[in-house]
């Protein structure tokens, strides 16, 4: 395009709908567009068709992010039926096939002498990665740090992002953006963020779902993310607490150890100390906590796993009707 005809339109998007129309026609567009939204297409599907359109739905925000393509009915149909199908509608993914697993670690122990030694090389690797300063090439280490040297010289912080210019910088130019929206334009923009925040009392893992379907067939009743003492729980009844302890989230002790990283700068024990202040509170108060961990659920068939939720409850204490 011109120069002079680039200059015409105020956005962006408005260029990029301009240009599409006028190279693949007004109504083949809309009907990609259609059949994107209507997960008829995936935006690979898009990008390798005659009509690529991956611009422009960028620009309107509405691609799709990969696990938002795997929660689409067409992506069930497609890819997850047919491995469910296969091995079972508790496979997600062919990685959780005992015979896949077997396999990865077999692989990972040739390589390392052992699984437990790629475990901890990867612990290594994990806690080097989260460090504080860029790790690479004795080149690109000079760059960077020349760079840094500069920075601090002119800004007085090694990290321009950090400095009070960028940030007045940076928001003033959100503040600009922002103001130049109209009211549908604020709606459409933020709907996401909104919808994450009206979700958070609801949300739940896999994993968690899983127990609560569980509680369910046992003919429990009880509520689920329960705020308490400045606390959410996952699953609360009759002075009983269930929490779903996520194998990374929670830093199983069967893997982490107390000094691992986890999630940036967390240390394990720090995370085991939270739990640990969880627990205290809800036993200060009368509940009893029933843990649950996530590798304990992977494993389990549905049957199993009431079964395992059954015994777990018994052995609280509780008392089945």
């Amino acid at each position: 395009m011109a120069t002079t005809e680039a200059t015409n339109f105020k956005t962006e998007l408005d260029k990029e709908i301009f240009l599409v129309n006028t190279l693949f026609g007004t109504e083949l567009v809309r009907k990609t567009l259609n059949d994107y939204q209507s997960n008829l297409l995936c935006t690979h599907d898009v990008a390798k068709s005659n009509i690529n359109i991956v611009k422009l739905i960028t620009l309107m925000g509405i691609k799709r992010t990969s696990k938002e393509e795997r929660l689409t009915e067409r992506y069930k149909k497609k890819y997850l039926g047919s491995i469910q199908n296969k091995y079972g509608s508790e496979i997600t993914n062919v990685s959780q096939l005992p015979e896949v697993r077997k396999k990865i670690e077999e692989t990972c122990s040739a390589a390392h002498g052992s699984y437990e030694n790629y475990l901890a090389k990867q612990r290594e690797i994990m806690a080097v990665g989260y460090q504080d300063f860029y790790i690479g090439t004795e080149k690109h280490r000079a760059q960077i740090e020349k760079m840094q040297d500069t920075c601090e010289e002119r800004y007085g912080t090694r990290n321009f992002g950090q400095g009070i210019d960028a940030k007045a910088k940076y928001q003033k130019s959100i503040k600009a953006r922002v103001a130049s929206w109209d009211h549908a334009e604020r709606l459409e923009r933020t709907s996401k963020a909104r919808a994450a925040v009206t979700s958070r009392g609801g949300y739940s893992s896999k994993p968690e779902k899983r127990i609560r379907q569980c509680l369910v067939e046992l003919d429990i009743n009880f509520e689920a993310n329960k705020f308490l003492w400045k606390y959410s729980f996952d699953m609360v009844f009759d002075k009983l607490i269930i929490e779903v302890q996520g194998d990374m989230w929670h830093a199983n002790p069967l893997t982490y150890k107390e000094n691992d990283l986890i999630m940036g700068k967390l240390l394990a024990k720090n995370l085991w100390d939270k739990d640990a202040r969880k627990k205290k509170k809800a036993e200060e108060n009368g509940y009893k906590m029933v843990y649950i961990w996530e590798h304990e659920i992977s494993k389990k068939s549905d049957a199993e796993l009431i079964e395992l939720v059954k015994s777990k409850l018994l052995e609280s204490g509780y008392v089945f009707n």
